[in-house]
């Protein structure tokens, strides 16, 4: 309707600043590897685990568990639109090679094993 497209993406480099870097390390850094990918994974599939826990290769309660982890640490209701945004906003931020849902540890099918 005579709208440009939205992005897909943000640009590159609208968090590139130490104040946003700050934000989001505050917001994030504290979680284990695989929380941090875990919440990343389910922020892309828009808050929906089933999808989420298929791309992640975990069962949809092993899921489940660690969301609940992650608003614990993080002291936050993931249930809040506005706390998604911000937390995916922060994961993009602080987003390292290794948050990737390949790269969690495996040991048989879509066991997960701590490293």
């Amino acid at each position: 309707h005579g709208r440009p497209p939205r992005p897909q993406t943000l640009p590159g480099g609208i968090l590139d600043t130490d104040v946003a870097r700050t934000w989001a390390v505050g917001l994030v850094g504290g979680l284990e590897p695989h929380l941090r990918i875990a919440l990343a994974c389910w922020l892309r599939h828009h808050a929906r685990t089933a999808p989420a826990a298929s791309e992640l290769h975990v069962h949809r309660t092993t899921l489940t568990v660690w969301l609940t982890q992650c608003a614990e640490r993080l002291g936050q209701n993931l249930t809040d639109a506005t706390v998604r945004a911000e937390l995916h906003l922060a994961l993009e931020a602080t987003a390292k090679d290794g948050d990737d849902p390949r790269a969690l540890p495996r040991r048989g099918g879509r066991t997960y094993r701590r490293v």
